[in-house]
């Protein structure tokens, strides 16, 4: 299984919808999809799949996961201003481990060793464990590993996993910045088609004839719809390797990133188009959900 399927669900597209009205501060949007999926029984994957939203658009507030109510859960963390540090450092350590990211020469050594030690852990994640409780700032910050630690059995991918490693790194050894929240945006004019992406067999399907359209090849199309539209936050905050990622994603490809913007400007109307049949669909069934639905779902355990 690559890193653009998760495992087949009939509401994926709807899943997809959910983290992208999350990362934009849609809390209406946010709450009208999860009172779909907990209609249709979902509620499994809205357990697990919190910790690995919360750890991926906003790593600090993963300490904060009380566990009470799943819909204020995730409206909480829909209005999060988001910080998108450890997805950032989990997905360049991941790299590196394959070969595929090289570190600069230039870069600062605490950043090196930062990349080196989470994919350290991703190939050995107990001796990682042994050695976060030995550093100096675990005591400190022991409820904060302890739910990053926890967090990880909720996630099936390595990728998800890694970010759980990468909050516990950034915990002992750089400084952790305060949550910080903001006002909701609820947009009437949400675009809905940033949920058929490359995580949805419709989306892989759809980017592909798109990114053929205008002339590229078929994976960078995909990524190109990621970092410049699918991954768009409503406000972040500094988030170092984030921007180490998302910079190198396009150079290793041999673009720039006015050259990526000029690719994608041509494939977003493509893709606009192609998925206007599949929008309306969605529209239709998130604002008709299955009238049965038993309300003690609305509680975790």
């Amino acid at each position: 299984m690559n890193e653009f399927e998760y495992k087949k669900s009939e509401h994926q597209l709807e899943r997809s919808l959910l983290q992208k009205a999350i990362r934009r501060g849609n809390q209406e949007l946010t709450e009208k999809v999860v009172a779909y999926l907990l209609a249709v029984n979902d509620m499994a994957w809205l357990k697990k799949r919190l910790y690995v939203i919360t750890y991926e658009e906003c790593w600090i507030y993963g300490s904060h996961i009380s566990l009470n109510n799943i819909l204020d859960e995730y409206k909480n963390l829909a209005v999060t201003v988001k910080n998108k540090n450890a997805a950032g450092l989990a997905a360049l350590a991941g790299d590196y481990n394959s070969g595929n990211y090289v570190p600069d020469s230039t870069m600062p050594e605490h950043q090196l060793n930062a990349i080196r030690s989470v994919a350290n852990a991703i190939k050995n994640a107990p001796a990682f464990w042994q050695w976060v409780k030995k550093e100096p700032g675990y005591a400190a910050n022991k409820n904060r590993i302890e739910m990053a630690e926890k967090a990880v059995s909720k996630a099936v991918f390595e990728i998800d996993k890694a970010m759980m490693y990468a909050s516990a790194y950034l915990t002992v050894r750089e400084s952790v910045p305060e949550i910080q929240f903001t006002q909701p945006i609820n947009d009437r004019n949400f675009p809905y088609w940033i949920a058929i992406d490359k995580h949805t067999d419709r989306g892989r399907v759809m980017l592909t004839e798109a990114a053929n359209r205008v002339g590229i090849d078929s994976y960078n199309g995909m990524i190109l719809a990621f970092y410049l539209e699918g991954a768009k936050c409503n406000q972040i905050s500094d988030s170092p390797y984030w921007d180490m990622i998302s910079n190198w994603e396009f150079s290793h490809r041999g673009m720039t990133y006015s050259q990526a913007i000029d690719y994608w400007e041509l494939m977003k109307p493509i893709i606009i188009d192609l998925t206007k049949d599949d929008v309306d669909k969605i529209k239709t069934r998130i604002s008709s959900p299955p009238q049965e639905r038993n309300e003690d779902q609305l509680s975790l355990f």
